[in-house]
């Protein structure tokens, strides 16, 4: 779904990135986030900016899905 533009697919996708795998993939998170994020999804912008601002210096506590 993802792929094919659905961007709460992409949102969600980037949140199990996130706090799914170990250790987290937060380099294919951020892609999918700013794909919806370009898309106008805001849960994805705002994921986006948690991720930017949080995530990726330190591992602080998980993103929700929307």
């Amino acid at each position: 779904a993802a792929d094919a533009g659905h961007t709460t697919a992409m949102n969600n996708l980037g949140v199990l990135l996130v706090n799914r795998l170990d250790p987290p993939d937060l380099d294919g998170a951020r892609r999918w986030y700013q794909k919806a994020a370009d898309a106008g999804h805001t849960t994805a912008m705002n994921n986006l900016g948690l991720l930017q601002s949080e995530r990726l210096d330190t591992q602080l506590g998980p993103i929700r899905p929307e």
